[in-house]
């Protein structure tokens, strides 16, 4: 093929989440998340997403230090039975490193406004969150 994977996912979507710089935002879905070492990762092959009116919308906006932090842009408390929406991928990235050729990523400084996900998961259940277990 004389075309990119990212150049193809461009074609069909715009912009992939590596286009961006520091200062932009952009909308993302759970599926564009990784882990590293217990670390969260947002791909930069990936395409931005687009807000939804009918469900949970997250966003994210690049910052210094190849970073991004998230934040749910949606009345998170009309879709408390919606928890698949707000958890990102933890999908280990040596999974998709099989499939997407010069895979990048952001590293996740923090998800609407913690730095770590057990404490994110407590805000969640605190907003009202259904949860089938406890971290305890």
């Amino acid at each position: 093929m004389n075309v990119t994977h990212d150049d193809m996912l461009r074609v069909e979507y715009g912009h992939l989440i590596g286009d961006l710089i520091i200062g932009d935002r952009a909308y993302v879905d759970t599926l564009s998340f990784c882990s590293k070492n217990d670390q969260l990762f947002l791909m930069k092959n990936r395409p931005t997403s687009r807000k939804y009116g009918y469900t949970i919308t997250m966003s994210f906006e690049v910052v210094p230090n190849n970073m991004v932090s998230i934040t749910l842009e949606t009345d998170y408390k009309k879709y408390l039975d919606e928890v698949s929406y707000v958890i990102p991928d933890t999908t280990p990235f040596n999974y998709y490193e099989q499939y997407i050729p010069n895979l990048e990523f952001f590293a996740v400084k923090s998800i609407h406004g913690h730095e770590y996900m057990r404490d994110y998961i407590g805000f969640l259940k605190e907003a009202g969150f259904e949860f089938k277990a406890d971290l305890n």
